[in-house]
């Protein structure tokens, strides 16, 4: 089992929120968020990347980590559809084509509304939510997995990577596997991150400048990295400009966690946390009625997107907490009853 590092935790903690806040359509947060917020997950997953497993068992193990929470949360939003439709139109027609609708999103699993199909006006195809990243990390550590102890393995994986870039504008496959191929080349660089220390080596003052400017000139002029719809409109720069944000994120986290202790801790948590907290953010996303319970707050002059901001984020943690802590007490009664 990997050795938990909590900047890197702390990393995760920060990109979970800016996730959220990436999602209230806000554009000042947006130019900032989308520059590094979900490359982030991928680069750290693959500095945690190990061949101890052989492949199959990896897939295995991966596909139970990704997809049992993917299946729970989608069952969660379908049945929150289904609840809204039956209660407020009171037709069973429209129930039986929301099921339907939502078994359809499940099984498409694309993260994007551009790839929302329209089969024939009542049978729909739509978003799964954020949740695509879960089959997209799937796939893009399986990939990784597989190459990277094979000659040219780098080379074979930004192959698929751009293979799964250039596929995606013909065609979206389901479950977001081309999403999955080009974060398969964050994942790569992450492994190679660990494999050569970045993060313990003091880089020179000139280059961590370089890094830094790289950052901010992404962050005023560009913004625009959706891996959900392996968008990149400024190219490279952009792909280069997560690299530099991410890393720089990383070196803010390991500054947190030597210089606080309360704000590095519940950051710590988070992301420790982050599966739980991205399926239940997925489904607040999808069905709670914030516009109706946060009106008010907002007619009386509180910023939109403060408010939205910090209602979701506190929803998300005390669920996440309390998820939590049914997972131990699960474990507890499970150890205890095979000690009987």
């Amino acid at each position: 089992m990997n050795k938990r590092i909590d900047y890197f935790d702390i990393a995760k903690g920060i990109a979970m929120l800016c996730i959220i806040a990436g999602h209230l359509g806000n554009d000042m947060a947006n130019n900032f968020v989308f520059t590094f917020h979900v490359p982030i997950f991928f680069l750290i997953s693959g500095y945690f990347l190990n061949d101890r497993l052989a492949v199959k068992e990896f897939a295995k193990q991966k596909a139970k980590q990704m997809m049992i929470p993917y299946v729970i949360t989608w069952g969660f939003i379908a049945a929150g559809a289904v609840i809204f439709i039956a209660v407020w139109l009171h037709n069973i027609d429209d129930v039986l084509f929301t099921v339907l609708n939502q078994v359809l999103s499940g099984l498409y699993g694309s993260g994007s509304g551009i790839h929302d199909i329209n089969v024939d006006g009542r049978i729909y195809i739509s978003s799964i939510g954020a949740i695509w990243f879960l089959p997209a990390l799937f796939f893009a550590l399986v990939i990784v997995r597989y190459f990277m102890n094979r000659k040219y393995g780098g080379v074979w994986i930004f192959f698929i990577a751009l293979l799964g870039y250039e596929s995606g504008k013909a065609a979206w496959m389901p479950l977001s596997v081309q999403s999955g191929m080009v974060a398969s080349s964050f994942v790569y660089l992450g492994m190679l991150a660990h494999k050569y220390e970045v993060m313990e080596k003091k880089l020179p003052r000139e280059m961590k400048t370089g890094i830094a400017v790289l950052w901010i000139f992404c962050i005023l002029f560009c913004g625009k990295l959706y891996l959900v719809e392996n968008m990149f409109a400024n190219g490279i720069v952009d792909y280069a400009g997560a690299l530099a944000g991410s890393y720089i994120v990383v070196c803010f986290s390991r500054w947190l966690e030597q210089k606080t202790a309360y704000i590095a801790k519940i950051l710590r948590f988070l992301g420790q946390n982050t599966l739980i907290m991205l399926c239940v953010h997925t489904i607040e996303l999808k069905v709670m009625p914030w516009d109706m319970l946060l009106s008010r707050f907002v007619q009386h002059g509180m910023p939109a997107f403060v408010t939205y901001l910090s209602a979701k984020i506190i929803f998300c943690t005390i669920v996440t907490v309390f998820v939590v802590q049914i997972k131990k007490l699960v474990y507890k009664l499970r150890t205890e009853s095979s000690n009987i």
